[in-house]
Parts: structure tokens; C-alpha cells; sequence
């Protein structure tokens, strides 16, 4: 996890399973659609937690 501002800070896939409870293969699926908020630094893909979060309401409403 890189630490930012309150509700900000970005997560990795990892950080995603753990904060989740979500297996490997969805979380990382999920890194890869090309709606889901993921930034890429270098060859890493992260989310704030603040995106991840607007983006699973957004789920639950479809």
C-alpha cells in the first residue's frame, strides 16, 4: 500500500484481495478491465482506495 491522504492511498492487487476477500484471479481480472480505475506505475497497476470504493458501488448497482 502507498500511503496518501485519508481515503486515498493507493492499493495493489494484494492490498485488494486483503481488503476484499476476493481471489487472485477475480482481483486481478478486475486490474485488467478496462473500466475498473487502475493507474499504472511502471509495470504495477494500483487503485486508491477512494476510487475502489466509487467503483464497487457502482457495481452493486448494475
Amino acid at each position: 500500500m502507498i500511503d496518501g491522504t485519508a481515503g486515498n492511498e493507493m492499493l495493489s492487487p494484494k492490498d485488494v484481495m486483503k481488503l476484499t476477500g476476493l481471489g487472485e484471479k477475480i482481483v486481478y481480472g478486475t486490474f485488467k478491465s478496462p473500466d475498473f480505475p487502475a493507474v499504472l506505475f511502471g509495470k504495477r497497476k494500483y487503485v486508491s482506495k477512494r476510487d475502489l470504493m466509487k467503483w464497487m458501488e457502482k457495481q452493486k448497482n448494475k
